[in-house]
């Protein structure tokens, strides 16, 4: 039995809660959160779970295995090394931090402590990512050549929402751009030259930002991410003999693959739950292997994910509250 605690009680995390549902031998035994309010809105999904007022007290409570640290993306890094100085193996919501600095302390704790921790980034664990992933390995499509990527969705352009708001980690790319750069450093590994360039709001946060990835083959990846437009969340990757096409590629369950001159083939994979079940399967599945991360999503690979978003942001001029606070 895996038993989580979670920290954080927005709509992710309420997330998380149901995907649970589905998951042999996992269950919520407790919440942590500062509001009483807004634990009552995650214990719907879990009416049995205890709530702890605090974070501290849960990543105290002997009762929780795992801490799942689904606050805002400012506090991933604290909440994450307050449960494992707990002694608690954690599972950490995309992105992992705000900055590759923040980041690298949280790897390092957790090695420090050999305790199990690892990048909540879904799109990995999907059973269709996994095997579009592995089509491409076996060359089913050649050699692939590009990735082309688009995502975004509409929000209210208020400049008290999180999605604007500077000292929360607001903008695109930090909220969902980590999707194609995760999916392009899957595919490719990391790049060897980045442009970019980004729109923002009166806050400072970026609306919108565009990428291009150079990566060590040759490979191109190009994406855009906008928090001003719904978005098909479209992925295509380009290989010499055909292409793959992911619809709602972050979180897929089918994709289509088309070798030049035949018919295309579609694959199904529809999920048991939201699509989040995957991620906490895989957790539970390294932690009774004795594992201290997943060879799915590694510790060196968010480190080298979090260093490409550094640099798409350094290239845009976007710098966070947060990044000018001494790490350490």
């Amino acid at each position: 039995m895996t038993r989580w605690g979670i920290i954080g009680t927005g709509k992710i995390a309420c997330a998380f809660a149901e995907a649970l549902r589905v998951v042999e031998n996992s269950h919520v035994v407790a919440i942590g959160s500062r509001s009483r309010e807004s634990a009552a809105r995650l214990a719907k999904f879990v009416p049995d779970a205890r709530v702890h007022l605090s974070y501290e007290r849960l990543v105290r409570d002997d009762a929780v295995d795992v801490v799942y640290v689904a606050t805002p993306h400012t506090e991933h890094r604290a909440a994450t090394l307050l449960a494992l100085e707990n002694g608690k193996s954690v599972l950490c919501e995309k992105p992992f931090a705000v900055n590759h600095s923040e980041a690298t302390q949280m790897v390092q704790a957790a090695r420090e402590r050999k305790l199990f921790l690892m990048e909540a980034m879904w799109t990995r664990f999907t059973p269709a990512m996994r095997e579009a992933v592995r089509l491409v390995k076996d060359g089913v499509i050649g050699r692939p050549r590009s990735l082309v990527v688009d995502l975004g969705w509409y929000s209210e352009p208020d400049p008290s929402h999180r999605l604007r708001n500077m000292e929360l980690g607001g903008g695109a790319l930090l909220d969902i751009g980590v999707y194609p750069v995760s999916l392009a450093h899957l595919l490719f590994g990391r790049p060897v030259n980045v442009v970019a360039a980004s729109t923002r709001a009166v806050t400072g946060a970026d609306e919108q930002t565009g990428a291009v990835l150079t990566h060590g083959a040759g490979e191109l990846t190009s994406f855009a991410c906008t928090i001003q437009a719904d978005s098909p969340a479209h992925a295509t990757l380009l290989g010499t003999h055909g292409h793959i096409s992911i619809d709602r590629f972050y979180n897929p369950t089918s994709f289509e693959v088309l070798r030049n001159g035949d018919e295309p083939v579609r694959h199904e994979f529809p999920h048991r739950g939201n699509g989040m079940e995957h991620e906490a399967e895989e957790v539970s599945r390294c932690l009774a292997a004795g594992l201290l991360e997943s060879p799915l999503m590694t510790l060196e690979e968010t480190l080298s994910i979090m260093a490409v978003m550094d640099e798409i942001r350094s290239r845009i001029g976007l710098r966070y509250p947060a990044d000018m606070i001494p790490v350490g």
